[in-house]
C-alpha cells in the first residue's frame, strides 16, 4: 500500500499507514474518485499506525462522500490512537469502530 494513498478492495476502504497534516489534502482529494460504487461502504482503520488530528479531517471527508451518494459507511479496526482523537473530538457517535 502506499503511504498517502487509499487500498479499494470491493467496498473496503483502507487507510494508509500515516495519516497526518501531510497527507490530509491528497487523501481527500482523491475521495469521490476512489469512493466504490457499492451498496455500503466499509472504512478499515487497521492499517493507521500513525494518526494526528488531520485525520479526522480525512474521516470526515469520507462521511460527507457517503452522505453525499446516500451510502451507509462503517468504520471497522479502529487503533487506539486514533480512537482517542474521535473520542477527543466528540465524534464517536459518527465514527464507531
Amino acid at each position: 500500500m502506499s503511504e498517502t494513498n487509499f487500498e479499494v478492495k470491493g467496498n473496503c476502504i483502507e487507510l494508509p499507514s500515516e495519516v497526518t497534516f501531510y497527507d490530509a489534502a491528497p487523501l481527500c482529494k482523491s475521495v469521490p474518485q476512489i469512493f466504490p460504487d457499492t451498496d455500503s461502504v466499509v472504512i478499515d482503520l487497521g492499517y493507521v499506525k500513525h494518526a494526528d488530528t488531520a485525520a479526522i479531517v480525512v474521516l470526515l471527508s469520507l462521511l460527507r462522500e457517503a452522505k453525499k451518494r446516500n451510502k451507509p459507511i462503517v468504520f471497522e479496526n479502529t487503533p487506539s490512537e486514533l480512537a482517542i482523537l474521535i473520542n477527543l473530538y466528540q465524534l464517536d457517535n459518527l465514527i464507531g469502530g
